[in-house]
């Protein structure tokens, strides 16, 4: 389906979500990280709440975990591990103050992963 609004960088896709095709993540915010023990919570863009541990997490564009903070806004993928579904995918808010390009998947479509 083609972009319907013009006032977001890239449209927005058929339920009015922005859109950026080079783009696949979710938004969400880091809610607690244990650096020592190398795991976190991470909540979504709807309130879900999903576990992320650093043994199963990339974190992309030269990122490292204990660059990772409480309260952090972040783009995020999920798959499921060998310990359930998890954050797989962590990435850094875009330097260039776009905020908010790196998500075009509605949380909502988090569901889709409890069903697979």
């Amino acid at each position: 389906m083609k972009p319907t609004r013009v006032d977001e960088p890239w449209g927005s896709d058929d339920r009015g979500e922005p859109f950026d095709p080079r783009e696949r993540f979710y938004r969400g915010t880091i809610l607690r990280i244990n650096q020592g023990r190398g795991t976190g919570l991470l909540r979504t863009s709807n309130g879900r709440e999903v576990r992320f541990e650093r043994s199963l997490l990339e974190i992309l564009d030269g990122y490292r975990f204990g660059d990772l903070n409480e309260g952090l806004q972040v783009g995020f993928d999920v798959g499921w591990t060998s310990r359930g579904l998890r954050v797989t995918q962590i990435k850094f808010p875009s330097s260039e103050g776009q905020g908010g390009a790196e998500e075009n998947r509605t949380t909502e479509n988090l569901a889709d992963h409890d069903r697979e």
